[in-house]
């Protein structure tokens, strides 16, 4: 039984959520070349003047995103001012029913508090297991400070969505078939990752 528990765990943190069973109608292309926007404004943790620039492209309801959160923790720490986070939302709606709500919830944050944006991330992640119905991420959204009004008045006028959009284009142009995925200046990775990963990425680039 052990045996079988400790092959399940090693399954899970080296899969990801796939949003496509088919192969990208394009192969990955090298980041240096895709159109990987950059905005200082969507930057979650670190400073803009970082050397090492991560973008991940994830879902808030898929499991091994939320596996990420821990990884990220200890390249937070382990590079501090070093590495600036980008979190892009790529919402797989058609097995994650409650992602493109979570989604436009953390995106009009970031466009409004990006502590509250900070929380939201935490918080969301910590408790996506307990959202079995829709009032149960409304309440992630209320207690990191979030205003439902104000969300549903930038949904309605569509700069919200139009982003998500955006961030869902560019996975799908880069190749990527599911979440989580990294961009991590100019390479690119998908599947959950551990910190030892990260750090074969970013140990070198900051030698150089």
């Amino acid at each position: 039984m052990k045996l079988i528990l400790t092959i399940a765990t090693i399954l899970f943190v080296t899969s990801a959520c796939v949003s496509r069973t088919e192969p990208p109608k394009t192969a990955p292309v090298a980041a240096s070349k895709a159109n990987v926007k950059i905005e200082e404004s969507r930057i979650l943790f670190g400073p803009a003047s970082a050397p090492i620039t991560i973008v991940k492209y994830a879902d808030f309801q898929c499991p091994a995103c939320a596996y990420d959160v821990k990884a990220l923790e200890d390249v937070k720490a382990k590079y501090g001012d070093k590495v600036r986070i980008i979190h892009k939302n790529v919402p797989l709606e058609q097995i994650h029913p409650r992602a493109r709500l979570a989604a436009e919830m953390f995106e009009s944050l970031v466009q409004e508090d990006k502590t509250k944006a900070r929380k939201f991330y935490e918080l969301a992640y910590g408790t996506q297991r307990q959202w079995r119905e829709e009032k149960d991420l409304w309440l992630v959204f209320t207690k990191v400070g979030g205003n439902k009004p104000k969300l549903l008045k930038l949904i309605k006028a569509g700069d919200v969505d139009k982003k998500i959009q955006e961030d869902l284009n560019e996975h799908e142009a880069l190749g990527f078939r599911g979440t989580p995925a990294y961009v991590i200046n100019g390479e690119m990775i998908e599947g959950a990752q551990d910190t030892e990963t990260f750090s074969q990425i970013i140990d070198p680039i900051l030698k150089k």
